[in-house]
């Protein structure tokens, strides 16, 4: 409470987060992320949103030719209270693996999130300002259900302020990987 005798409300480090974790309190069989301090319970991947997700993941494997390493479902620290599990994210090489440590806003070249109608106003208001404020310099955000993929780039304090849908006729490509067309009809 405060002075006030109003309710409080409190933010989890990333530390302590991991501790909860650690220690069980969240079920094993769920995943979770720390958005700005507040845990929220992730969905389980349906069938149809894994196999899209390797069907990126093969498509966008082949194209980077091991120029950045790909993380599919794996945390990011954003700061001091947020850590995500994005879909997939381009990284920079580490001769680590990021194995010390999560990968960090510096650490990223692109994030890509899946979006289906339960998670789109979601993706769109909270996470992809969040990405946005930790200055990731693009976003991409897969709707399978309509085929499409909306690109977020130049990243300010409320969001991005460019973003361009493309269409399965289109090719992306990645602001930091400019010479890697990615076709987006292999997406579908």
């Amino acid at each position: 409470m405060n002075e006030l005798g109003a309710p409080c409300k409190h933010r989890f480090s990333v530390e302590t987060f991991h501790q909860i974790q650690n220690l069980g309190f969240l079920p094993e069989n769920q995943r979770f992320e720390l958005v700005e301090g507040e845990i929220i319970a992730k969905p389980l991947p349906s069938g149809a949103q894994a196999g899209g997700v390797l069907k990126i993941l093969h498509h966008l494997t082949a194209c980077i030719n091991g120029k950045t390493m790909v993380n599919m479902h794996n945390s990011i620290q954003l700061g001091r209270y947020s850590e995500t599990e994005p879909d997939l994210c381009l990284l920079t090489l580490n001769n680590r693996y990021y194995q010390q440590n999560a990968p960090k806003a510096d650490d990223l070249l692109l994030v890509i999130e899946w979006v289906d109608p339960a998670s789109d106003n979601y993706l769109r208001k909270v996470k992809m300002p969040l990405y946005a404020r930790h200055g990731i310099s693009e976003v991409w955000l897969v709707d399978f259900t309509q085929s499409f993929v909306d690109v977020g780039r130049v990243p300010a304090a409320q969001g991005y302020t460019q973003i361009k849908r493309y269409t399965a006729e289109q090719a992306i490509y990645p602001q930091l990987l400019p010479n890697v067309a990615v076709e987006v009809k292999y997406f579908w």
